[in-house]
C-alpha cells in the first residue's frame, strides 16, 4: 500500500483580520513549504492543494492561504490536519530522522522485526522527539525517536523498525 501523502501539521485559528491561520509543523517541514507555496487539506478521500500566498514566523507562526481574505473564510480551514506527497520530502528515504513528524499512523517493529504496535502521536521535546506508540496490549509506551535507532522506515507499508532499548517495552 503506498501511502501518496504524509502528515505535516495542522492548522490552528485564525489570526488578524486578512484571513491568516496559525499553523504548526516541524521547522524542516516549514522550510518545504516556503519553497513549494502548497499543501493539502483531506476532504473526504480526496486530497485538495492549497496555495500559499504568504508565511510569517514571529511568536506564532502564520500562513496566507490564496483567496481566503478574511477570518470567516480563513476559520473553514481552521483545525485541519496538513498534509504533503511524500515526493515532496525525499530526504524521508535518505534522511529518516529528518521528518519524525510523518511517522505517525506508521508501525513500529523492534531489531528483531517484532511488530510492536501503531505510533499515534509524535511528541518534540527540546531534547528529542518522542513516538508514543500503542502496543499490541492496549498499553501506550513514548519511544525515543533519534536518526542512530531508526534501523528503517518503509514508507510504502508504513513501517518504521527502531532500535529499542533492552526493558523498555516492561516500563
Amino acid at each position: 500500500m503506498l501511502k501518496d501523502f504524509v502528515e505535516i501539521g495542522k492548522l490552528g485559528k485564525p489570526f488578524g483580520v486578512h484571513g491568516k491561520l496559525k499553523v504548526s509543523c516541524d521547522d524542516q517541514i516549514l522550510e518545504v513549504l516556503k519553497k513549494r507555496k502548497v499543501f493539502f487539506l483531506k476532504r473526504g478521500a480526496h486530497y485538495i492543494p492549497y496555495f500559499i500566498e504568504s508565511i510569517e514566523e514571529s511568536h506564532d507562526t502564520l500562513v496566507k492561504i490564496e483567496d481566503l481574505d478574511d477570518p470567516q473564510d480563513a476559520k473553514t480551514c481552521s483545525g485541519n490536519t496538513l498534509y504533503l506527497p511524500v515526493e515532496d520530502l525525499p530526504e524521508l528515504k535518505d534522511k529518516p530522522g529528518l521528518y519524525f513528524s510523518v511517522l505517525k499512523g506508521f508501525t513500529v517493529f523492534d531489531q528483531n522485526s517484532n511488530k510492536i504496535g501503531d505510533i499515534f502521536e509524535i511528541i518534540s521535546m527540546p531534547q528529542q522527539e518522542l513516538a508514543n506508540v500503542r502496543m499490541l496490549s492496549g498499553d501506550e509506551v513514548l519511544v525515543p525517536l533519534h536518526e542512530s535507532l531508526i534501523l528503517e522506515i518503509d514508507p510504502d507499508q508504513l513501517d518504521v523498525h527502531i532500535q529499542i532499548a533492552e526493558g523498555l517495552l516492561d516500563i
